[in-house]
């Protein structure tokens, strides 16, 4: 739910530039009123990219749809970072690909 209200957001701040989402998540489903496919729908229908980035514990990231979301609107899935790297690091990586 957090990530379509970012949409939502986006849509009605009408910022100038390009938009896009940034998702920190495991990507499981636990209590959303929304389905996948209405947040994919709304992302390609509002022209807004899904990046995600994988956080959790190996077996416990849902990393087929992180990447079914990415892929689906035009961002990218970033998987889990190994122990001592940090998202941080993929700063740059989203920036530019925002632009």
């Amino acid at each position: 739910d957090a990530t379509y209200e970012a949409i939502n957001v986006l849509e009605a701040d009408r910022p100038r530039g390009k938009r896009a989402v940034v998702a920190m998540t495991d990507g499981i489903d636990n209590t959303s009123r929304r389905r996948l496919e209405e947040l994919l729908e709304r992302a390609k229908e509002a022209n807004i990219p899904l990046y995600t980035l994988g956080f959790g514990r190996d077996g416990e990231i849902d990393e087929v749809t992180m990447r079914q979301m990415a892929a689906a609107t035009g961002g990218k899935y970033y998987p889990r970072q190994e122990q001592g790297r940090s998202h941080r690091d993929l700063r740059e990586p989203v920036h530019r690909a925002a632009r």
